[in-house]
């Protein structure tokens, strides 16, 4: 009985000593376009040395808008606008922001949505990915295609 349990033991051990040398993408970017936006999603990610099974996660977005009529929607008085990102993959579920409308939406260059390095999860980098947006009448489901893909060494 001592023998199988030590021998359980020592594949437990092996199992997650393997799958703690997973690698993982460290840097993503994905990018999609409809008729009246632009969104480009951008993920930086490591795993955290300090807590196995935790991940460094930085999630950043920026949408424009790139119909032609922005200078008049955004003229117009208590036109709102309502987006958010959507996955069945391991992201960041964001949004929910709600505003007057404008031409870009999201964070400002540099910036990020969310951050946290205690992230239980990471993005594959096959992640199926979309943003909802909502404006007056409209609404656009944009899904996402993985543009950037980069590993550290």
């Amino acid at each position: 009985m001592i023998k199988i349990i030590t021998s359980l033991l020592g594949l437990s051990i092996l199992l997650l000593v393997g799958c703690s040398n997973e690698e993982i993408a460290n840097h993503l970017v994905f990018e999609g376009k409809s008729e009246h936006w632009y969104p480009k999603l951008e993920i930086k990610q490591s795993k955290d040395e300090n807590d196995f099974g935790e991940y460094n996660y930085s999630l950043s977005m920026r949408t424009e808008y790139i119909g032609d009529d922005a200078e008049e929607l955004e003229r117009t008085k208590d036109l709102g606008i309502k987006w958010h990102i959507e996955s069945e993959d391991d992201v960041e579920d964001y949004g929910g922001t709600y505003s007057d409308f404008q031409s870009w939406i999201g964070n400002a260059p540099g910036g990020s949505l969310t951050e946290t390095n205690a992230s239980e999860f990471y993005t594959p980098e096959d992640a199926e990915i979309r943003i909802v947006i909502k404006w007056g009448n409209e609404e656009e489901v944009i899904p996402l295609e993985n543009t950037t893909i980069e590993y550290n060494k």
